[in-house]
């Protein structure tokens, strides 16, 4: 039963489409400090000089190991609720 949960919600969670979804709900952005901005692009990269952006995006939900503690969660309570006795 632990691996068809583990299965079924990986399956779920390597889906772009929520991928998607839970990035654009839980992300965390923060500019890098001393970076962020502090690097031009220049031609021919860019027409006219031009900050580079350094901001750092943590996607904690849709990492593998968020589904794999949910997977395990789910995984132990209905070990403790179907138990046989």
């Amino acid at each position: 039963m632990p691996w068809i949960i583990v299965c079924v919600v990986m399956l779920v969670w390597g889906n772009g489409a929520f991928k998607t979804w839970a990035n654009s709900i839980f992300t965390w952005n923060y500019p890098v400090p001393d970076l962020h901005n502090m690097i031009n692009k220049v031609p021919p990269v860019a027409a006219k000089p031009t900050p580079e952006g350094a901001v750092f995006a943590f996607t904690y939900l849709s990492f593998t190991g968020t589904g794999m503690l949910i997977a395990a969660i789910v995984s132990g309570l209905l070990a403790a609720l179907v138990r046989p006795g």
